[in-house]
């Protein structure tokens, strides 16, 4: 569907998108006053040139009990095997960018979570401070001593300047990205520099992947969008550059006063962007009318459907009808391992690999795009048979 409306294409909307708020260690947990589903509008905001989810005062409302809860909707930085390897690419990379040097440099991280990040900038010798609205920045508060406010930045009043200002995994959260934005730049040094990390919409849109939607993202950037966006507040020498880990990429600008950057190019982003959503939206539907066909096929014969990829499975059971044949949940990071995904009162519980040999699911379905090589390969070296395999790429070409 395609509706224009005030400064906003549609292009996808669902009345019960599933609510993802994390995995949990108790299959019997209930989220108190949490709904788990919730409606969702999904377009192109034509004033920024950006993909967003259109404004739900309803849901910004909602969102806050979330975050200050205890529920962790991803894995903190340094938990677990993907983690670890998550938290040191994205350390490389905020180093590569001040040219390894931090040393008397004053640095803000909003949404710091664990701190574990800002505790490592710390013993390089910057001078920093955290923002973190939820548990976990009181807790690293008190386990690492470091300056951190466990509040919202925007409600947070700093009485400093800073060199450096970095948000990993924020912007998409954000939605009154404008202020959270022009805030920013009161508080950077002239010649300052504000770096981020936000999922790469792009990557996901050219497969189709619906699990692209989340409820907690207002935002979804790719690689052009985002260096328009940098650009029309006034960020110069704006770069880019691709992340390994959880589809993301990285962007950097920085800020020499008030000077606005010419723009030439928003028109023409706008119009390669619509394109890139209505052929989003045609693939996803190929995906899902091909996945439903094998759920169906799977449930005539008694088969079992195995999905791999814990955090990314949410939407793929919200959207197609699993009944009576509710599939098998795997993941490859251990701190994942016997939690459960919660879905309209029934509970999966994650699976390691090796339990593969005892129960073996007829098909497997690979969910995470940004590692899918890397796991039908580990799955293939386990002696899985190719043909039980499935990337998102397979349901497109109906295999």
């Amino acid at each position: 569907m395609i509706m224009k409306n005030n400064n906003f294409f549609t292009f996808f909307s669902s009345k019960k998108l599933p609510l993802f708020c994390g995995l949990f260690d108790d299959d019997k947990i209930k989220m108190k006053n949490i709904p788990q589903s919730f409606p969702f509008v999904w377009g192109l905001n034509l004033k920024y040139g950006i993909f967003q989810q259109k404004p739900n005062r309803k849901l910004d409302r909602l969102l806050p009990r979330i975050y200050e809860s205890d529920i962790s909707i991803a894995l903190p930085p340094g938990v677990g095997d993907f983690g670890e390897d998550w938290s040191e690419a994205v350390l490389k990379a905020l180093l590569d960018v001040m040219g390894n040097d931090f040393r008397g440099k004053h640095v803000l991280e909003i949404g710091c979570s664990n701190g574990f990040i800002l505790k490592k900038l710390s013993d390089l010798g910057a001078i920093v401070v955290g923002i973190e609205p939820g548990c976990q920045g009181k807790m690293a508060r008190e386990k690492f001593s470091l300056d951190i406010k466990s509040d919202y930045f925007e409600k947070v009043d700093l009485k400093r300047k800073f060199d450096f200002i970095y948000s990993i995994n924020v912007l998409e959260h954000i939605l009154d990205l404008d202020s959270f934005i022009k805030k920013i730049l009161t508080l950077l040094k002239d010649g300052g520099l504000f770096f981020a990390g936000v999922p790469d919409s792009s990557m996901e849109m050219s497969i189709g992947n619906p699990n692209i939607f989340l409820h907690e993202h207002w935002w979804y950037f790719t690689l052009e969008s985002i260096k328009l966006f940098f650009e029309q507040y006034g960020l110069v020498k704006v770069r880019t550059s691709s992340f390994l880990y959880s589809g993301n990429f990285f962007v950097c600008g920085k800020y020499i006063g008030k000077k606005k950057s010419a723009i030439s190019t928003k028109n023409n982003t706008i119009e390669k962007l619509k394109n890139e959503a209505q052929s989003f939206i045609e693939k996803m539907s190929v995906i899902f009318s091909s996945m439903q066909r094998h759920i169906d096929k799977a449930r005539s014969c008694k088969g079992k459907i195995g999905l791999y990829g814990a955090s990314n499975a949410i939407n793929f059971l919200g959207l197609l009808n699993w009944e009576n044949c509710y599939p098998k949940l795997y993941d490859s990071d251990s701190a994942k391992h016997g939690k459960y995904l919660l879905f309209n009162e029934y509970s999966i519980r994650v699976e390691p690999p090796d339990s593969l040999r005892e129960d073996l699911p007829t098909e497997i379905w690979i969910l995470p795009v940004a590692h899918q090589v890397t796991i039908k390969d580990f799955l293939l070296s386990r002696d899985i048979a190719q043909e039980r395999l499935f990337l998102l790429s397979d349901f497109l070409n109906k295999r």
